[in-house]
């Protein structure tokens, strides 16, 4: 036994699922996520920056959270939500002074493009050397003493969206990373683990469905069995056929219901006996 424990190959480690994703995006919550449902498939992050779609077309990463826009030849997006653009200025600058601008209100400023080295460019606007507009997100990711920002009412929106080859998902590929990326897409969706769009779901088979039919229509034949049964024992309480037998005039009970009322024997206990359908017990004296 010693000897097979040894010689048995070991399985090996699942290949993990990547997902890239740019800054500004905190994928943290959906990969605990998909840790607590998918442990047999361990989840690598990639981040990116200028190559958000370049990890997608080389394999690097099988699905991404990216920003809009993109080109989208070849791949599958979701877009997830959009995003609040900003300008950050200088902590003293007059545009601190206001709760949002406009484009036109940076007349006269020099503008940084923000397709660089983004903490460098708002190092050099906190030398007072220019402003940028970049989205909120990374705006918040950078945050300094030194500088702040407001909305532009005007800017081009931008966008967070959930981005994966075309050809991993198809009619005809059910392999491992096609499972994954539907398990992640439920993940950021937010549907339950138990959700019939998951592919993981178990889908219900031919003969269960048609056992969960009978079923059904059994329990839907027991409640009408017992609702006739209900009918049947409400007839047999009004059918109270003691009235037209009255006890013989000379009968015991006669005797018994004349010397309580006072009254003639056969119509006293005859009354008695109809109304309960049994004849009460007589108290004894």
């Amino acid at each position: 036994m010693a000897a097979d424990a040894h010689t048995r190959p070991r399985r090996e480690p699942a290949e993990p699922f990547r997902v890239g994703y740019v800054r500004g995006v905190t994928p943290a919550k959906w990969a605990r996520i998909w840790g607590q449902r998918r442990p047999d498939r361990p989840l690598e992050l990639v981040r990116t920056d200028t190559d958000q779609t370049d990890v997608l077309r080389d394999g690097r990463a099988q699905m991404a959270f990216v920003r809009l826009p993109i080109d989208r030849d070849g791949l599958n997006v979701i877009p997830l939500y959009a995003e609040l653009a900003v300008v950050v200025v200088p902590k003293d600058h007059a545009i601190a002074a206001v709760d949002e601008i406009s484009r036109a209100d940076l007349s006269g400023e020099t503008v940084h493009d923000d397709s660089g080295d983004i903490e460098e460019t708002i190092a050099v606007v906190a030398a007072g050397a220019g402003v940028v507009i970049v989205p909120q997100s990374i705006a918040r990711l950078h945050a300094r003493r030194d500088v702040t920002y407001r909305p532009v009412t005007d800017a081009p929106s931008t966008g967070i969206a959930l981005a994966w080859p075309a050809h991993t998902v198809g009619a005809h590929h059910r392999d491992a990373d096609s499972i994954a990326v539907d398990d992640f897409i439920g993940v950021v969706r937010g549907r339950t683990a138990r959700s019939s769009r998951g592919v993981t779901a178990r889908p219900t088979s031919t003969a269960q469905k048609k056992a969960n039919a009978k079923a059904a229509k059994a329990g839907k034949q027991g409640v009408g069995k017992q609702a006739a049964a209900g009918k049947t024992g409400k007839t047999g309480k009004t059918g109270k056929q003691g009235k037209t037998g009255k006890q013989p005039r000379g009968g015991a009970a006669g005797k018994a219901g004349a010397a309580a009322k006072g009254g003639k024997p056969g119509k006293a206990s005859g009354r008695m006996t109809s109304r309960s359908g049994a004849e009460r017990p007589m108290a004894t004296s």
